[in-house]
């Protein structure tokens, strides 16, 4: 059986233009250097907004459980693992709800992030990931 290699073409959808035209142009290094960028940044963004929402999730977390008038008086979430500015600890839970609460709230931001690479023709084309996966399971084969 006679592989073929591993070529893109870039054609357009329907509506959709094909911009920008530069990137099926760049020789090998830059276009790897852009890769390793865009990923890079996406790591960036996924911890940063993550942290951000941590952050800020902790006004409404000491509202709910120790009134509102708590946050205002300076109670404050000091420790990894819920521990408050005044010696207690949060209820159980709520510290796990604060970690999944930041990492759900802060999914639009990547996500966005993820749909602008996909325009931008930088995530791996469905025909690439099947030749690959074609060329692995009929190593596999082998």
């Amino acid at each position: 059986m006679q592989q073929q290699p591993l070529i893109y073409e870039r054609r357009p959808r329907e509506g959709r233009p094909v911009w920008p035209h530069f990137f099926d142009e760049l020789p090998f290094p830059a276009g790897c250097a852009i890769l390793v960028l865009a990923y890079g940044l996406l790591a960036v963004l996924f911890f940063a907004s993550s942290h951000i929402v941590y952050a800020h999730l902790e006004r409404p977390i000491i509202s709910y459980v120790y009134g509102s008038q708590a946050y205002s008086s300076g109670l404050r979430i000091v420790g990894r693992n819920g521990i408050l500015s005044d010696g207690r600890r949060l209820p159980i839970g709520w510290n796990g709800a604060r970690a999944i609460g930041s990492f759900v709230l802060s999914m639009p931001v990547w996500l966005s992030y993820v749909a602008v690479l996909a325009f931008f023709g930088l995530l791996p084309p469905d025909r690439i990931q099947k030749q690959w996966e074609a060329r692995r399971s009929s190593s596999e084969n082998e």
